[in-house]
């Protein structure tokens, strides 16, 4: 599976033209518009924010983290690199570690199938 992707800063009808539409294949998308409010006002800001690990993942967050330099340096420790100075980059990095948490967890092995309950516990935990 492919994830396409088409971020940028100004207007929806600026950023998203007829031509950058025709090249977003799928059949699902995660949007977001929204001025960044954490970090900087650069197109590594724009959300949503992708991570390939432990697998495809995708976030669009609204609002502001008061953690945020907290996050950043656990994430850091964890040996991971963050492309910006987003909170939501952040944030998806924790879940990410969370969610490949349950996957190991689960029978003592590597897993690829994320069931639902995973996704869940995921979020609980990056929540706490």
């Amino acid at each position: 599976t492919r994830f396409n992707q088409h971020k940028g800063l100004g207007l929806v009808r600026d950023v998203f033209t007829l031509d950058v539409m025709l090249k977003l294949e799928g059949n699902a998308a995660v949007a977001h518009v929204r001025y960044p409010t954490a970090g900087s006002s650069s197109n590594d800001e724009s959300q949503p924010m992708y991570n390939n690990y432990p697998c495809g993942l995708a976030l669009a967050h609204n609002g502001n983290l008061t953690n945020n330099d907290e996050l950043q340096n656990h994430v850091r420790g964890l040996h991971r690199h963050l492309n910006s100075q987003s909170d939501s980059e952040a944030l998806l990095n924790v879940f990410a570690e969370e969610l490949r948490g349950q996957l190991d967890a689960r029978s003592g092995a590597r897993s690829d199938k994320i069931e639902p309950e995973m996704i869940f516990n995921a979020v609980k935990r990056t929540m706490e």
